[in-house]
């Protein structure tokens, strides 16, 4: 019994304890219908596992069950099998077998929800399935475990066996005592033998046999000592006064014998105290009834005479009584001589089992003190365990503090994020808002661009085509301006000619001056010489002469007053006003233009001031960009720095957490290896309690023994006695010797409780440990939760400012461009405008242009009819020269008529040098000089009007430059825009 309890004490720590044992029965258990009743919320997947408390190892594992409504529910059926010895088997109260439950979540960071224990021993005996609800521990929730258990090979009742044996016993004590009984001339020698046999039993009981094996002897001797007392009771005084007694008390026995045989250990051990006391009652019931009987005797000498020979026969009977009660004396005193033997064959097997026990005691005193100095050990381990976890949560508590510190840190950060977040949500709303009406805007503003674009480009497509049409007409006016720059050039040659033909007529002029003077001088000469008829027929030459001057100079006098009068001075006056008017228009034009140019170049200057402008803010944003994103880079660094320390501290912690767990686990196995080994002391210790009681009734066996004996050697010697006593002081020193083994084992008893309540407090650390590793997983956790959603909001944050960075570019970039695409509406309206105004000053030209045609023309056909008039005029020179004055209104035409009049000048100077010499005559000389003056007069003028016109072709031909640069700029800006 005691190596099976050191056995099992120690069944933790060897390898042996999962394999079967040699001699046991096989009890196979499934788990069924499994479900977790009362699941909280958060608690999305649960998972079971099966540990048995024996070899502290997971035997089955559930799958990941998902829950629903509070309940989860787990179709697998585990199966368990467990091992009972014979020894365990026989006893009524059968070792615990405990399977422990634990409900785990889905996931790893669910941790544990709860855990609960079955014992199996409870369900040996039950055939049908039963269904059991069992709370989870160390849950908070109250969530309960359904499990349905099925033992498939269920054990027989021990009660039902019990009644079965109890029956047997019966029927072979019945068959006793009807053997007994028809025994009636039974000495009481049988007394001892049985007595004898009786006790070398219960010695080889004590010996061999085990605990429960004791208390079935006890039970039969008991029973025999009964039956046997009551027997010799009937062969000493006799059958026919005691024999209902005696029957009665075989009754008492039987019951007796029975209660027995039902009960459990300490029943018997009190029925062995009944028999005793049955067997003292017996005695004394003997001794009575021989004082009786002498008294009888007595009584009867003093009756009459006639009893007499009754008393004799009945005195015979008596000695023959006497002679067996001699025969039974002598017989007792080898009883007691063969009790003699057996007392010390008793005390040399009690001293054996004492050696025994001593040996047994030193070997568990043994294991006691290794498991003590192993506890020790253990104790020593845990301390050193505690001290480092100790010096580890002090370290966790710095690091703790420290991060308490950095959370009040972020805890201030964060309030000032929060603010800045305020007012980030402020400035995001009004962004927002900003965003809502720029995106309105943006959409008017492209549908007014889309618009816009369709308008410019319609626009475009008509300058282009206008200004297809302006540049062909530029062509054109290029081509007549390149006309009339020839046909000036070659005026300026033919003016340079006429000047050459005036010098000559001055010298002209100054030979007939010379000539008139000498006619002057021929005349006096002919006046003083010749005769009167010469002088009357020279005078009438001279008259002829003086008339045909006069009537010369009458004509070119006719001819010059006749000039005046004709419409075509009235015509070249109305041109010439027109051309002054016309000089003033353009002379505005150009001012408005160069006005424009002007408001064109300060607009081109402030463009250019502005782009300069935002090319600087742009540089500077860029500046602020960089140096923001320079910040962000190094503030993700040192986040980054940051992440990787608090990453080591977490896996420091982390693997300080599964030191702990391992530790706690480790301290979990020896507190309940410590809580198994108390049990088992305890156990242990009740049996040595058992091992007591029985000694202290083999203590009062052997006293009521030794009283038999010093009853029986009183009247034999007084040495016996005193060997007795000796024997008994023996075995009260024994005794003696026996509590204060038990006192020592008291002592022992006692210390466990220090050792049970350091165990406690073992286990009250651990759990405070425990809770310690929890609240502090929990804040770690709580502070990496912490952690994380800061990270997640500076991000966020960053993402924001960043997002508000690009929303405030984008922003600013829109109203730049806005404000450029307004700038460039405007310019472009401007210019519109400015080509509206050109477009119309082009149709105002295209209009002079074509009036200017339509007049080439008239003057075209002038032209031609004044090229017939000078046809006609060949043949009559005064209507000629009447006709061919007709005014020009273009300058080109002014200019063949000026030819034209050369050519005439030219041939009247021919002709009228032709008149001198033939006529010779003053009159017609002074009407040339007068003619040749008029020409030059009208020659400069024509002059001065070729110059103007030159210098308006040249102004016309720069604005038309200036025009087609600013169409060409315009014309760009519009590509660059539809790019």
């Amino acid at each position: 019994m005691i190596r099976d309890r050191i056995f099992r004490l120690h069944r933790h720590k060897s390898s042996a304890s999962s394999s079967p044992p040699a001699s046991g029965q096989k009890f196979d258990f499934t788990f069924s219908n499994i479900q977790a009743l009362q699941v909280p919320k958060g608690w999305d997947k649960l998972s079971l596992s099966l540990i048995s408390s024996e070899s502290v190892k997971m035997a089955r594992k559930s799958g990941k069950v998902t829950v629903k409504a509070g309940t989860c529910k787990w179709s697998e059926t585990f199966t368990e099998s467990i091992w009972i010895s014979d020894t365990d088997s026989s006893k009524e109260t059968a070792e615990e077998y405990f399977f422990k439950f634990l409900v785990s979540g889905g996931s790893s960071r669910s941790g544990v929800l709860g855990e609960t224990s079955l014992n199996l021993s409870a369900f040996l005996s039950s055939q049908s399935p039963v269904l059991i609800s069992l709370p989870l521990k160390k849950c908070n929730y109250g969530t309960i475990l359904q499990i349905e258990v099925s033992c498939l090979t269920p054990k027989k009742n021990i009660r039902d066996e019990k009644w079965k044996e109890m029956h047997a016993r019966r029927h072979d004590n019945s068959d006793h005592d009807d053997i007994m009984e028809n025994r009636s001339e039974m000495s009481d020698s049988t007394i001892a033998k049985n007595i004898d046999s009786c006790s070398s039993s219960n010695n080889l009981a004590n010996v061999s046999s085990r605990p429960g094996e004791l208390s079935n002897s006890e039970t039969s001797f008991s029973a025999s000592i009964s039956r046997y007392s009551f027997d010799s009771m009937d062969d000493s005084v006799g059958r026919q006064s005691f024999s209902s007694q005696s029957d009665k008390n075989v009754s008492c026995n039987g019951i007796i014998g029975r209660q027995d045989s039902i009960e459990s250990n300490d029943s018997a051990s009190y029925c062995s105290y009944s028999t005793r006391g049955s067997i003292k009652s017996v005695r004394s019931f003997q001794k009575d009834e021989f004082r009786k009987l002498t008294y009888a005797t007595k009584t009867f000498k003093e009756n009459d005479d006639a009893k007499v020979h009754e008393l004799e026969a009945e005195s015979r009977m008596w000695e023959q009584n006497a002679r067996k009660l001699a025969a039974d004396l002598e017989s007792l005193k080898k009883e007691l001589s063969t009790s003699r033997s057996e007392c010390q064959g008793l005390t040399r097997e009690i001293e054996d089992l004492k050696f025994v026990q001593e040996t047994e005691n030193g070997k568990i005193q043994k294991g006691f003190e290794d498991e003590i100095r192993f506890q020790k050990e253990a104790n020593e381990n845990l301390s050193l365990l505690l001290k480092k976890t100790q010096e580890s949560n002090i370290e966790l508590v710095s690091v703790f503090q420290e991060m308490e510190e950095t959370i009040a840190k972020q805890k201030v950060e964060i309030e000032s994020l929060s603010a800045n977040e305020l007012e980030f949500i402020n400035t995001n709303e009004q962004f927002m808002i900003l965003e809502c009406t720029l995106e309105d805007k943006i959409v008017k503003t492209e549908i007014e661009q889309d618009l816009k674009n369709q308008i410019i480009k319609g626009l475009l497509f008509d300058v282009s085509k206008k200004i297809g049409q302006l540049n062909a007409k530029v062509r054109e006016l290029e081509t007549d301006c390149n006309e009339l720059t020839e046909e000036n050039l070659e005026l300026l040659f033919e003016i340079k000619e006429l000047r050459n033909v005036d010098c000559e007529l001055q010298k002209c002029l100054q030979r007939a001056d010379e000539q008139r003077e000498e006619i002057v001088e021929l005349h006096k000469q002919l006046a003083s010489e010749n005769g009167s008829k010469d002088a009357i027929s020279d005078t009438g030459f001279l008259k002829c002469v003086d008339s045909s001057t006069r009537e010369n100079a009458c004509e070119c006098q006719n001819s010059s007053n006749d000039e005046p009068n004709f419409d075509g001075e009235t015509e070249l006056a109305n041109h010439f006003s027109e051309l002054r008017e016309e000089n003033i228009y353009l002379s505005q034009r150009v001012s408005g233009l160069e006005a424009q140019l002007r408001y064109l170049t300060d607009t081109n200057e402030s463009s250019r001031l502005e782009l300069q402008k935002s090319e600087s803010q742009a540089i500077a944003l860029r500046i602020q960009v960089t140096r923001l994103e320079e910040k962000i880079e190094s503030q993700k660094l040192e986040h980054k720095n940051k992440l990787s320390e608090m990453q080591k501290r977490w896996t420091e912690n982390q693997e300080e957490c599964v030191s702990l767990s391992t530790l706690n686990v480790k301290l979990q196995a020896t507190t309940e290896s410590l809580v198994e080994e108390y049990n088992s002391l305890q156990k242990f210790n009740g049996e040595l309690r058992e091992q007591k009681i029985e000694l202290q009734k083999q203590c009062m066996d052997l006293e009521a023994k030794s009283r038999k004996s010093r009853d029986s050697e009183s009247k034999s010697d007084g040495e016996k006695r005193n060997e007795l006593e000796s024997k008994i002081k023996f075995s009260e020193i024994e005794r003696l010797r026996l509590e204060d083994e038990n006192s020592v084992l008291r002592k022992q008893l006692q210390k466990v409780p220090d050792m049970q309540n350091e165990v406690l407090a073992l286990r009250v650390s651990m759990k405070e440990m425990k809770l310690q590793a929890q609240v502090l997983e929990a804040s770690f956790e709580s502070v990496l939760g912490d952690y994380e959603e800061l990270k997640r909001e500076n991000i966020s944050m960053l993402e924001k400012v960043s997002s508000m960075q690009k929303a405030v570019l984008e922003a600013e970039d829109s109203k730049r461009k806005k404000n450029g695409l307004e700038d460039k509406i405007l310019r472009l309206e401007g210019d519109l405008v400015e080509k509206d105004a050109l477009c119309v000053q082009v149709n105002e030209m295209k209009n002079e242009l074509s009036q200017m045609k339509m007049a080439n023309s008239q003057y075209a056909m002038k032209v031609k009819t004044l090229e017939d008039e000078l046809k006609q005029t060949e043949l009559s020179k005064v209507s000629d020269v009447r006709r061919h004055q007709v005014p020009a209104m273009d300058y080109e035409l002014k200019i063949q008529l000026l030819e034209k009049e050369l050519e005439k000048a030219l041939d009247f100077i021919y002709m009228y040098k032709l008149q001198l010499e033939s006529a010779r005559s003053i009159d017609s000389k002074i009407s040339q000089t007068q003619e040749i003056a008029k020409t030059e007069h009208k020659i400069s003028q024509l002059e001065a009007e070729l110059l103007e016109i030159r210098e308006r072709y040249l102004g016309i031909s720069l604005k038309y430059a200036e025009v087609e640069a600013q169409r060409e700029h315009l014309v760009m800006e519009l590509k660059a825009l539809n790019r």
